[in-house]
């Protein structure tokens, strides 16, 4: 991670760092959303695997309903707690990310409001420069202009703007090397939340892999539907 880093050369300009700024609080946006639909999908998914079960058990169901009610809220029940796990995670991540945006946020805001102001300031000398030079020149015949004077007035134009641009390039180069901390902390972020979406895919599978037999032949009852008595199970012929 350390040598990515060290060998990527940084945009210098400041703009290109505004707009992945605005790119990465898109991304913290939508992640809030996703960790809260995590979360409401594993609640969801507990409270129907519950209702089934109740449902399974009323005397009036019927037994083939019955089974079928079962048979689902063994899967809602295993994939509700995995999504459960899954959300907590989620929300560790997010909470973690969103904290650390929020720092940098304040912290470049602050840094680009000092900047401004040191510009603003190295502009006025530049304008207030300019303006002295012209006006003393006003006060004379042009012939009485001396080398000296012009001379002296083009170094400090030529220094004030060598300081204005070196201030500017400076911090557009400290400010994107900065921003890349973020960047990477946004992307351990999301590469692990996407890592745990896909073990908790697996994980789904493997709990709901033990019911979804059944489901599969229940529902089949409930589709037709079935007008005769279930059919026994096959024999086993080890037996």
């Amino acid at each position: 991670m350390a040598s990515a880093a060290g060998s990527f050369a940084p945009a210098v300009d400041r703009n290109e760092v505004h707009r992945s700024a605005k790119a990465l609080e898109q991304i913290n946006t939508l992640f809030h959303d996703y960790c809260h639909a995590t979360s409401v999908t594993a609640t969801v998914q507990k409270k129907l695997a519950k209702a089934l079960k109740e449902a399974s058990n009323v005397k009036g169901t019927h037994p083939t309903a019955a089974n079928m009610f079962s048979a689902a809220a063994t899967i809602f029940e295993g994939v509700g707690e995995v999504q459960g796990k899954f959300a907590r995670i989620c929300e560790r991540e997010y909470e973690a990310l969103s904290s650390e945006l929020k720092k940098w946020f304040k912290k470049m805001n602050k840094e680009d409001r000092q900047h401004d102001e040191l510009v603003y300031s190295l502009q006025a000398k530049l304008k207030s420069t300019t303006q002295g030079y012209e006006k003393k020149m006003k006060g004379r015949f042009m012939e009485s202009t001396t080398t000296s004077d012009h001379s002296q007035y083009i170094n400090t134009l030529n220094n004030l703007t060598a300081e204005l641009s070196q201030a500017r390039e400076g911090y557009s180069e400290s400010l994107a090397t900065k921003h890349i901390r973020i960047l990477l902390i946004t992307g351990g972020a999301v590469g692990r939340v996407g890592s745990g979406e896909w073990y908790r895919c697996c994980e789904s599978v493997r709990r709901a892999g033990v019911a979804i037999a059944k489901v599969d032949e229940w529902r089949a009852y409930c589709e037709i539907p079935y007008p005769g008595a279930i059919p026994n199970d096959l024999p086993d012929i080890d037996e």
